[in-house]
Formats: C-alpha cells, structure tokens, sequence
C-alpha cells in the first residue's frame, strides 16, 4: 500500500472512530495532496507525499516556538499530538552515525575543495536523506567536516 492509500485508509479509521485530531491532521494533508494533482495535472509520488509531510512538520515546530513565547500550552500540546501523528507516515528517521556515513559517502562522491563547496555536497545528499534528516542538522554537519 502507498503513502497516499495509507493516509486515505487511516482518514477512513479516523472518522469511522470518531478522532477528531487525527481526522483534520489526515483530511488536511489529503487535500495538499489533492491540490499538487490538480494544479499540476499529474499523480504525486512518494517523495512528493514525504516533501508535504515534512514542510507540515516544520511549519507546526515553528508554531509551537510562536505559541510558547505567547504562554500558550494548549496549542502546543495540539502541535505537538499532530507531529506525532504525521511523523507516523515518514520513513524511519535516520541516526547520527547514519547522517554522518552518509556525509562522508556524499563528500567523497563531490571531492569539495572546501567549505565554498558545500552547496555541491548538499546537492548529492539531501535526496538521499529526504525525509529522514533534518536538513538543518545534515548542513551543520557537511560545514564542520568541510572546515576541518
């Protein structure tokens, strides 16, 4: 079963069930889906689905950084249950040895003269990692090995 059948099942579970959060969280995501198909008249694929699961994860971290310096805990929590609801559709994240194997790989792979290279180290492993690293971390990391 693909991401999009899955996220379509669970939405069916969700409102049969009667839970509410996990129904709008699902409902929403559907509906960006929807619209990647009809805006740019073709299927999405599972790299599409991971892209719009991630920027929903990163658009809720910063909201939940907005609702803390307003005292706001009850929106918190809500961001919180909905990360852990979309982040069960992401692939397995990817441990820090794994990020690091992985920079090496990329690094050897581009030959960089330098850090002015890190553009074209990221280039080769983001794709690899899509998903299942913080793009944010993966860079801090690529930085430090080219600096050294």
């Amino acid at each position: 079963m693909n991401l999009k059948d899955q996220l379509l099942e669970d939405m069916k579970n969700a409102l049969r069930n009667r839970e509410t959060l996990k129904l709008s969280v699902l409902r929403l995501l559907i509906s960006q889906i929807k619209q990647i198909e009809i805006d740019e008249r073709r299927q999405v694929n599972e790299i599409d689905i991971i892209n719009i699961l991630t920027l929903n994860i990163k658009q809720r971290h910063e909201s939940i950084s907005q609702f803390e310096k307003g005292n706001r805990d009850d929106l918190v929590k809500k961001e919180t249950e909905e990360i852990s609801i979309i982040q069960k559709y992401l692939p397995e994240a990817l441990t820090d040895d794994e990020v690091k194997a992985l920079v090496e790989e990329s690094i050897q792979e581009a030959k960089p003269a330098g850090i002015k290279d890190l553009g074209k180290v990221m280039k080769i492993i983001i794709p690899k990692t899509k998903g299942r690293a913080d793009s944010a971390k993966i860079s801090a990391i690529v930085k430090q090995r080219l600096s050294e």
